[in-house]
C-alpha cells in the first residue's frame, strides 16, 4: 500500500509540474493513438489534454479527455524536477 501512495505523489507531481509550466507532452495510448499538446487538468483518473492541430488554423483549441488507464506513456518535452522542495 505504501509503494501505491508513493508512486501516486510522484506522478501526481509530474503531471502537476507539466501543468502549471504548460510543458509540452507527447501521449501514447494503448489503442496507439498519439496525442500531442499540453496538461490542462488532471484528476485520479483522467487527464485533460489542450491537442495541437497538425497543420491547421483554429481560433479554439481542441481537448481531449484521456482516462490514465488508457496511456501506455507520456513523454515529456522538458525535464521536470522530481525531487523533494528545498525550502
Amino acid at each position: 500500500m505504501v509503494e501505491k501512495v508513493f508512486s501516486t505523489k510522484i506522478q501526481d507531481h509530474i503531471i502537476n509540474n507539466c501543468r502549471k509550466k504548460k510543458i509540452p507532452v507527447t501521449i501514447f495510448l494503448k489503442n496507439g493513438q498519439i496525442l500531442k499538446g499540453r496538461i490542462e487538468s488532471f484528476d485520479q483518473f483522467t487527464i485533460d489534454v489542450e491537442v495541437k492541430t497538425q497543420g491547421k488554423i483554429v481560433k479554439r483549441p481542441s481537448y481531449e479527455l484521456v482516462y490514465k488507464s488508457s496511456i501506455l506513456t507520456i513523454v515529456l518535452g522538458k525535464k521536470v524536477h522530481i525531487g523533494r522542495d528545498r525550502k
